[in-house]
């Protein structure tokens, strides 16, 4: 079955996610927090328990990543965040200077590889943001970034910026879906908009990439820029990828694509209305950079409402018994 030829009946499966509200909400115990709890990634460290990275901005909008243990069993609301930071921005003028964002974690030679995106400020344009790399060894509390250069940097391929992604290793290559700028949105009021789309690479060794310029998912109309924060995992031989996307109509949505081969994909974001059909006052504006991962027989979404985070980290369940 080709990747554009995939039945909607198979896909529809697929909508019926089950919301079970904010798990880890926005309420700080230490002085230096101040707002967000954002862009989440989960990482599974027992049968029901999860360690989510996020990041959270401190009093000058600097943000910094921290993680918190949430357990699917006991159901735990996270409502006071006491969290060590992990992983800080970078020194003035570095490209990670005023805020570092959590992404994707791989476990590989018993060392954690923490891709994350770091952000500073830019002259024409709104921000400067680029994708980068922090290791931990197993005996270490903190990562400890690769320099102070971004490992996505400026190329032929992608010349305006690199951030959020995806990575999973199918057989012995490992792959990468990665959001690219396509250029910059100059608005009447001179505010700026960064136009960006989803591109793929590959790696032997998860760190070293090659980028082709492969693009995975596309503007479906002339008013949608920003489709960002891939989420991708293999089911029955599929790849199937979680997203968000907006336009200038419309604030971030989530969406869904899927492909046989992980590089040409087709969008089923009609099939997100389970997701997108919102009731919480604390959703209703916005539903942004989601995180998918497996569990069992369900999946389990990690993701945020509205204010890129400023209303908490939610989940949802979908049952995969079908």
């Amino acid at each position: 079955m080709d990747s554009m030829n995939i039945p909607s009946s198979f896909i529809k499966k697929f909508d019926n996610w089950e919301k079970k509200g904010i798990i880890i909400k926005p309420h700080f115990s230490k002085k230096w927090m101040n707002s967000h709890v954002a862009v989440p990634f989960a990482e599974k460290i027992a049968k029901n328990k999860f360690k989510v990275y996020f990041c959270i901005r401190d009093k000058k909008n600097r943000s910094h990543i921290v993680s918190s243990i949430f357990d699917d069993i006991k159901k735990n609301i996270i409502k006071k965040i006491n969290s060590e930071i992990i992983l800080n921005p970078g020194k003035l003028g570095e490209f990670d200077e005023t805020g570092v964002t959590p992404t994707w974690v791989l476990n590989k030679n018993k060392k954690k590889l923490m891709f994350y995106v770091g952000w500073r400020p830019a002259g024409s344009v709104r921000l400067s943001l680029f994708a980068s790399l922090a290791i931990k060894n197993k005996n270490s509390k903190k990562f400890k970034k690769i320099g102070n250069y971004p490992l996505l940097d400026r190329s032929k391929i992608d010349p305006y910026l690199t951030a959020t992604l995806s990575i999973l290793k199918d057989k012995s290559m490992y792959k990468m879906w990665y959001v690219s700028g396509e250029g910059w949105i100059k608005q009447k009021n001179n505010q700026t908009l960064p136009k960006y789309n989803i591109k793929y690479a590959e790696s032997n060794d998860g760190v070293n990439w090659r980028r082709s310029g492969h693009i995975c998912i596309n503007f479906k109309s002339k008013s949608e820029y920003a489709i960002a924060r891939p989420s991708v995992i293999k089911l029955k031989n599929f790849f199937f990828m979680w997203y968000c996307y907006k336009s200038l109509k419309q604030e971030y949505k989530i969406g869904m694509a899927v492909s046989k081969n992980g590089k040409n994909w087709k969008r089923f974001d009609r099939y997100c209305k389970s997701l997108n059909n919102c009731r919480n006052k604390w959703e209703k504006e916005m539903l942004a950079y989601p995180h998918v991962v497996k569990k069992d027989n369900e999946l389990l979404m990690f993701y945020n409402g509205n204010g890129y985070g400023k209303s908490g980290i939610a989940l949802a369940k979908l049952n995969l018994r079908m």
